[in-house]
């Protein structure tokens, strides 16, 4: 009977050891950190988020935003335990997304965690403009999040033109739901092209009306998705 009580005892060290967290908080950012996540990754997102998000909540109109919390995991089991927990099933491929209020992120390494902590961000602060915006329509949900977390160092563009021709026919078939990834990588310059072609206020207005492009001109979808991949070959291919 010993031996069981100290062998339970023993499991239930090494469980609590495997969800340990840790608390850092930087007021406007609270971060919780799970083993295995070294604590100098928060002063690199950190300083990302904070440097960013000013400027970004200035030009989306949005008045403030709460107070966040970022949840940050090194083991991918424990990253997509909870996340199916949250949501009701984990997504193997994700290293990030939103609760209310909250950014959760499996740490890939710094700069690629930065990145993904301000992509989730974006999302936050889409939300704040209309609450029904996520995934609806997914194409504009995603393509405002990556133009924004990318602008800063441009886009990592597919490497030849049919490649991103491929993409954007994968995009406009499913509707961004999609096993190739396609919104994610071609997503930049969608936004690009609404920012360029409707301004501020026109990507604005498409958050709030969930992608209803009669709200920023008269021409038919069709004619603006040609158009799209029409900018976007002659400024990059």
């Amino acid at each position: 009977m010993r031996c069981i009580v100290v062998l339970l005892a023993l499991l239930s060290f090494f469980s609590n050891a495997a969800t340990k967290e840790s608390f850092i908080d930087k007021g406007q950012f609270k971060y919780v950190l799970y083993s295995g996540v070294d604590d100098s990754i928060v002063e690199h997102i950190n300083h990302r988020l904070t440097s960013k998000t000013p400027q970004l909540i200035t030009d989306f109109k949005v008045k403030e935003m709460p107070a966040i919390t970022v949840r940050i995991w090194k083991d991918r089991n424990q990253y997509l335990a909870y996340q199916k927990h949250l949501l009701g099933q984990s997504y193997p491929w994700s290293t990030g997304y939103i609760s209310e209020n909250e950014i959760l992120l499996r740490d890939t390494g710094s700069q690629s965690t930065m990145d993904t902590a301000y992509h989730e961000y974006v999302h936050l602060v889409t939300t704040a403009i209309n609450p029904n915006i996520i995934n609806n329509p997914r194409w504009l949900w995603e393509a405002i999040a990556c133009y924004e977390a990318e602008k800063e160092y441009g886009w990592r563009k597919p490497s030849t033109k049919e490649e991103f021709r491929q993409y954007a026919k994968i995009l406009k078939e499913g509707n961004g739901w999609d096993s190739q990834g396609a919104v994610y990588r071609i997503g930049y310059s969608i936004g690009e092209f609404i920012q360029q072609s409707y301004g501020s206020d026109g990507l604005i207005t498409l958050i709030q009306t969930n992608g209803d492009i009669s709200k920023v001109t008269d021409k038919p979808l069709e004619q603006v998705f040609d158009e799209w991949i029409e900018f976007t070959e002659n400024k990059y291919y």
